[in-house]
């Protein structure tokens, strides 16, 4: 922890004091955070859709696609979440947490899985915009 000197000429006691005041209140140095990284995953096609939904509702996804992997980035509750791909009898299904996102051809239905099957889903009758 710095010290301070005592009793300085009063101009260099204005310069103590400040430099003083911003050692103890200087946030400390922290390291960067480490780089994440997928295991070396590339993929060869990344590209945005814009959805444009019931209710007037909007949702943008960043798909990202590989031979092996396919995943999709939605924008949920202020917080982006990571999807990918499950098994699907026709379309393409991501899921995320509880959430079930549900592509085929230009349509798309996001889902909240917790909430059981005949309730109403958190955005239906979504299409791929222009």
């Amino acid at each position: 922890m710095p010290t301070c000197p005592r009793r300085p000429a009063p101009s260099l006691a204005v310069a103590i004091a400040l430099a003083c005041a911003a050692a103890f209140q200087a946030p400390p140095l922290q390291a960067a955070p480490p780089r994440a990284s997928l295991e070396n995953l590339r993929f060869t096609d990344v590209r945005t859709i814009d959805y444009h939904c019931d209710g007037e509702r909007k949702m943008s996804v960043r798909y990202y696609n590989s031979d092996d992997n396919h995943l999709a980035v939605l924008r949920l509750e202020g917080k982006s979440l990571l999807f990918v791909t499950v098994m699907s009898g026709s379309g393409a299904r991501y899921v995320s947490r509880q959430y079930e996102w549900w592509t085929k051809g230009n349509e798309a239905t996001l889902r909240d899985t917790l909430k059981g099957e005949g309730t109403q889903s958190v955005l239906a009758n979504c299409r791929a915009g222009k």
